[in-house]
């Protein structure tokens, strides 16, 4: 079942998301999910026929908080953020603070010095740069161990920490950070890495969404 989301000026004048009602049946709960993105695809993140995800671009976010209102998450891939407003910049850091939840996905050739400072603030953890490789886990909802061929170093802020480890708990895979009322997290590596993400639907995202 398909919602259609698309974005409609409200007579207050906050631009906002209007999800047309989703029939889920036996998978309820059904999260309403958005990825911002400048790639023209997005079907490597896995997320193709468990969430819908419609994919904005930079000039399509709100410039006020509430215009979040609609969504259960927002994906963070590759977006391109030179082009963002000061009032796009706020109202997403505004809309994590009341209660949003956004998920960074990561790309191991980050540097500390190559990400844009606005992305730094989002993660809930810092850039060392370089990679911890060959990583043996069990992701939430998967019962045998999988490898994730490569996950970027970070070291994790004083109030974050990792929702999913390594099989030796070494190297966080997916880590969380409370803001405010809402959480932003980080994936140090991207799901087009991995071989066993079932493209589809899945345990994988299923049980960390």
């Amino acid at each position: 079942t398909e919602v259609n989301v698309s974005w409609v000026d409200k007579t207050a004048g906050v631009q906002k998301l209007k999800p047309t009602p989703f029939q889920g049946g036996s998978r309820e709960p059904y999260y309403l999910a958005a990825v911002w993105s400048a790639r023209p695809y997005v079907q490597d993140l896995g997320l193709a026929g468990f969430v819908n995800h419609p994919v904005l671009g930079t000039d399509e976010l709100p410039d006020h908080w509430k215009g979040y209102d609609a969504l259960d998450v927002l994906v963070v891939d590759a977006p391109e953020i030179s082009s963002m407003t000061p009032s796009q910049s706020k109202a997403l850091l505004q809309w994590i603070e009341c209660g949003g939840r956004v998920i960074v996905v990561g790309e191991p050739t980050w540097t500390p010095n190559s990400i844009d400072p606005y992305l730094a603030q989002l993660l809930p953890c810092g850039v060392v740069g370089g990679t911890e490789d060959n990583l043996a886990s069990v992701f939430m909802g998967l019962i045998a161990p999988k490898t994730v061929p490569s996950a970027l170093r970070v070291s994790l802020h004083p109030r974050a920490y990792a929702l999913q480890s390594s099989a030796d708990g070494k190297v966080p895979l997916w880590i969380r950070e409370a803001r405010g009322c809402g959480t932003v997290e980080f994936m140090p590596f991207h799901p087009r890495v991995l071989p066993w993400l079932n493209k589809k639907s899945g345990p994988f995202w299923g049980h960390n969404l």
